[in-house]
């Protein structure tokens, strides 16, 4: 999808400024970023839900994704992920689905040989599953 992306923008950069076949080019480009972002975002939805289904507890680390963004060979790959809607999706679909045994804890990022569980409000060891 991706090369066919950049292939029909640079069709479409190629095009006379301000003529029906630009805008019937532009057009087209649009029709593809919407395609992909739905599948991103049916994606999100599909292994959100899998995830608050299959699992009693739920861990999620809060990241420094500006940090990792500082990363140039993995930040396109970061940056496509979407990870503050996956969360955002996480805690919302948790809130409905999961019943008072089961939990929903987002910890904080590393500070040494301690994780902040920001549910228990003390320093303990908090162990993160995949």
């Amino acid at each position: 999808m991706e090369k066919k992306l950049k292939y029909l923008q640079k069709q479409a950069s190629k095009k006379v400024k301000d003529s029906n076949n630009r805008k019937k080019a532009n057009l087209k480009v649009a029709e593809l970023f919407e395609y992909i972002n739905n599948c991103k975002k049916d994606y999100l939805h599909k292994i959100s839900i899998q995830l608050i289904r299959e699992n009693q507890t739920i861990y999620i680390e809060d990241l420094n994704v500006k940090g990792m963004l500082s990363n140039h060979s993995l930040a396109k790959s970061i940056q496509e992920m979407s990870w503050y809607e996956f969360v955002r999706l996480l805690e919302y679909k948790a809130k409905q689905i999961l019943t008072k045994d089961e939990k929903f804890i987002e910890v904080l990022g590393f500070f040494g040989k301690f994780r902040n569980c920001r549910s228990l409000l003390v320093k303990n060891y908090c162990k993160i599953s995949a």
